[in-house]
């Protein structure tokens, strides 16, 4: 077994915790404006009055590690928002922790790793997923992921744990089963367990962690890739994330419907020559060196977030986050390279891209502060966000601003003629203000346009309770 990297794995000294304790602390301040933000999005579906809600699952509850996680945040904080902010915070601190440490076991130097945490922790990708809650079981799958892969590598033969760690990485999100692989590749490259030791443990984890994801019923679309249409959507994920880790000054709560988008030979070729790196780099890190098993690591991570995890929801910042970690590992082994250029200079090379990274995730994360900043930034950044428009004129009206909510549902409509829930809008808003006559004209257009009979009977109840107050004054 191959101990580390170039260089060897790195002892754990005094120093090296101080300087851990040192990256969770500047992750811990930065993030701190978290604690006074609100529930937003999805988090208010997926957290009650009463506690976090169980969804789907056929024998547990759906990803039951995040359920678990939010119920003890509900527990020892008794429903109050800023406890499953600071989880979601510590997590975070704790998966940059880690990104330092397996880049060291990997023989990246200490001040490297340092600065490449930094530069994974203050990225702009990373801010959806510590300022939302709902971002949690991207943390906790990412987490428990690399706790697997760093008991995995360690030369005490921790791979009991590392197989207790990636069954609940599983638990957390259902995508985490890549780690299989990436533990898998980590033996064949000399990292970890030999290959013949490590098969008969990764098996009957791999086995479990399948038979734990049917027992939650988790849903995805495992097979649209292999069609043209969704190798054309896999390379547009891959250039959105990769562009977005490049330039992330752009980033959106509209996330880019790239699915949608109609199939191009250049997308699918993007698709097909990801899947062509990916093999190169697994190839490369049957050479045994830790910079070849980085690379390959990201690589793999990155082939199963475009090509299933994100098809699901395309373009959310939050699919990123494993691919970032494992680009940082890669980073930090980059800025540790023998050469004596490249060891003396990489580290201030990646402080200076954490620096400037955290100017833009800083201006981007009280935009997760609550409902209202999340689709007026939306709206501003994307006008020609139909969504963004629908949401913010929800909460303009429920504020009373009738005026500026019918705005901002006929901005959607200019953008999309045909957006139903726009056209429902406006039928509530003439209700509410006892024009009789528009409502019905939107109601005909909504049901011409498909609207179900459930979303035009709540619309005239609307109408009626309004008609009934009007007479009742």
């Amino acid at each position: 077994m191959v101990a580390g990297g170039e260089g060897g794995a790195q002892a754990e000294g005094p120093s090296r915790w101080l300087c851990d304790v040192a990256v969770a602390a500047v992750i811990v301040a930065f993030y701190s404006p978290v604690l006074g933000f609100s529930l937003v999005f999805d988090d208010l579906s997926l957290i009650a009055e009463q506690g976090p809600v169980p969804l789907g699952g056929d024998w547990l509850p759906y990803r039951p590690l995040r359920y678990l996680s939010l119920w003890f945040d509900h527990i020892i904080g008794g429903g109050r928002v800023w406890v499953y902010h600071l989880d979601n915070l510590f997590l975070h601190a704790a998966v940059s922790v880690l990104v330092a440490r397996i880049a060291r076991r990997l023989g990246a130097g200490a001040a490297a790793a340092a600065m490449a945490a930094l530069f994974f922790a203050v990225h702009p990708l990373t801010v959806e997923v510590v300022a939302y809650v709902s971002g949690r079981r991207d943390l906790l799958a990412t987490f428990f992921g690399m706790a697997a892969l760093a008991a995995w590598i360690n030369p005490r033969g921790l791979s009991v744990w590392a197989t207790a760690f990636f069954i609940a990485a599983v638990a957390a999100k259902e995508s985490a089963l890549a780690f299989a692989a990436v533990l898998a590749l980590a033996s064949a490259s000399g990292l970890g367990p030999r290959p013949g030791k490590a098969w008969p443990v990764l098996a009957p984890a791999l086995a479990a962690a399948v038979t734990l994801v049917v027992a939650y019923g988790a849903r995805g679309p495992l097979a649209t890739v292999l069609s043209y249409q969704g190798l054309s959507t896999a390379g547009r994920m891959a250039c959105h994330y990769g562009l977005s880790i490049i330039w992330p000054a752009g980033l959106s709560a509209d996330y880019p419907a790239l699915h949608l988008a109609t199939a191009s030979p250049a997308s699918a070729l993007a698709a097909v020559a990801l899947a062509a790196a990916a093999a190169f780099s697994v190839w490369l890190a049957s050479k045994r060196r830790a910079a070849f098993f980085a690379l390959a690591w990201l690589a793999l991570v990155a082939l199963v977030t475009v090509s299933v995890v994100a098809m699901h929801e395309p373009g959310a910042d939050r699919h990123a986050y494993p691919a970032l970690a494992a680009l940082a590992v890669f980073l930090a082994l980059l800025a540790s390279s023998p050469r004596r250029l490249a060891s003396s200079s990489g580290p201030f090379v990646l402080a200076a891209l954490a620096l400037l990274l955290s100017s833009v995730g800083w201006q981007r994360l009280p935009v997760w502060k609550d409902q209202g900043t999340l689709w007026a930034a939306t709206a501003s950044q994307s006008p020609a966000s139909a969504r963004a428009h629908l949401n913010l004129a929800s909460l303009l009206s429920a504020g009373g601003a009738v005026a500026h909510a019918r705005a901002h549902l006929r901005s959607a409509l200019a953008t999309d003629r045909a957006y139903l829930p726009a056209h429902l809008g406006l039928a509530a808003l003439a209700c509410s203000q006892g024009q009789k006559g528009r409502a019905r004209l939107r109601l005909k257009r909504a049901r011409r346009l498909g609207g179900s009979s459930e979303h035009l009977a709540a619309v005239m109840r609307l109408c009626s309770q309004a008609s009934a107050k009007v007479q009742g004054q």
